[in-house]
């Protein structure tokens, strides 16, 4: 697919090996697109710190697994990766992957959410940053996000602070002074502004680039941005930490670090077993209460003897489960993501069996839940948050419970909380078959 005068494939993760570069030329031209695109996997891989390349290529096409997102290879071609618990059908799946991103980056729903979902199927990722990044802007602008900035000035009228003798001999232009301003010029509005202007050149809906040319216009001019690091905003102004955050994640392409620079549009990718984990966890602990699930609580399951140099050394072995929910419910509960895209028969893998045998002897619980995301059925109807049981096994008095949670439409008003509900009764509802 053409977009904007560039080549877009979109490729569902885990999915069939996707065909592509069909049109790119001869041979030569073929190959060096082939290592563009796996040098950028190599890229990935290591500022995701994933134990592999995500992006592999085989039988005259490639395949990706354990990211999703936007990544433009170069200035002609990019490639568009859907979580596989969306897949491409769902018409809403980029506003659906687009909430889950910012719930999990942010661990918080953005204020009064208005992404639009549904009818727009031609909304983009890129594109529904940007709205977001409109939508927070207008709903913080009455209140300006000012900080306090010693400068030095020249001039006739005194302002700031002086040395005596500058009084006596002052220069052409005035009377040289330190002066302390309370006012816009700040590298939290600097960092905004580079947001704007890096999503600019990608977003290729008038109406939303027209809007975003209006926060430009309001935001500029600004102090320079030498680096890119967040910086905790002035407890006045933290109505405006979410534009913040967002903005930090586009100048680091969530994950990557794309030079607005070399390339023409931002990339942003997330390793989309960290994002579902996220969601789980804050679905829970919104639900059951954080007073009760313990998140990356690492239990202690049994000591490592080492012996060198005649020198015995005694350690602990640990293990740390995603959740532990405490309570009348007394599990164990950990998020899961593996399998193929469109693959219609889930199990519990063993090394996820192993892991959770573990869990249960550490935690002295037996009873682990584990949690996956639902694999997208066409023929069927998703309703948000639906969790059913797939798989029981039992070893010894420890069982062992597969259960997968339907994602799509999470985007919707009010599905998030539909979401939570049901994944916190779903899990209240496991018991131990004795």
């Amino acid at each position: 697919m053409a977009v904007g005068g560039r080549n877009r494939t979109t490729f569902i993760e885990y999915g069939s090996v996707g065909k592509w570069l069909s049109g790119s030329g001869d041979s030569l031209e073929r190959n060096k697109l082939v290592s563009k695109v796996l040098s950028m996997g190599e890229r990935i891989q290591g500022q995701l710190h994933l134990s592999r390349n995500p992006i592999s290529y085989h039988s005259g096409g490639f395949k990706i697994t354990d990211i999703a997102g936007l990544i433009q290879i170069d200035p002609k071609n990019e490639i568009e990766v859907a979580p596989k618990f969306l897949g491409t059908t769902w018409t809403s799946w980029r506003e659906d992957f687009f909430y889950i991103l910012m719930l999990s980056r942010n661990g918080r729903l953005l204020p009064r959410h208005r992404v639009s979902s549904g009818t727009e199927t031609k909304n983009e990722l890129v594109t529904l940053v940007a709205q977001s990044v409109i939508m927070m802007y207008w709903d913080c602008y009455r209140r300006p996000l000012k900080t306090y900035r010693l400068f030095n000035a020249t001039d006739f009228m005194l302002e700031g602070d002086f040395e005596a003798e500058d009084l006596l001999l002052p220069s052409d232009d005035g009377f040289q002074q330190k002066i302390l301003s309370y006012d816009r010029l700040n590298i939290f509005n600097a960092t905004i502004l580079g947001a704007v202007r890096t999503l600019l050149p990608a977003v290729r809906e008038p109406q939303t680039r027209r809007q975003l040319a209006r926060v430009e216009q309001a935001l500029a001019p600004q102090v320079e941005i030498r680096k890119v690091r967040r910086q905790a905003l002035p407890s006045r102004s933290r109505k405006w930490s979410n534009i913040y955050e967002l903005a930090v994640d586009v100048l680091d392409g969530f994950g990557m670090s794309y030079s607005p620079k070399k390339l023409q549009a931002p990339g942003f990718v997330v390793d989309t077993w960290k994002i579902w984990e996220d969601l789980v966890t804050l679905a829970l602990r919104a639900e059951i209460g954080s007073s009760l699930v313990f998140s990356q609580k690492s239990e202690r399951l049994g000591t490592r003897k080492s012996n060198r140099n005649g020198i015995g050394n005694v350690g602990s072995v640990w293990v740390v489960p995603d959740m532990k929910i405490g309570g009348a419910l007394g599990q164990v509960v950990d998020a899961k993501y593996k399998g193929r895209a469109g693959e219609q028969r889930i199990r519990i893998a063993e090394s996820d069996l192993y892991e959770s045998l573990a869990f249960a002897t550490a935690t002295k619980q037996n009873l682990v839940v584990l949690l996956y995301p639902a694999v997208p059925a066409d023929s069927v109807a998703p309703v948000v948050g639906q969790t059913k049981e797939f798989e029981r096994i039992s070893v010894g008095e420890v069982q062992v419970i597969g259960l997968e949670i339907e994602v799509r439409g999470i985007s919707a008003s009010g599905a998030f909380g539909q979401f939570k509900k049901r994944l916190a009764d779903a899990v209240r509802a496991v018991k131990l078959n004795l």
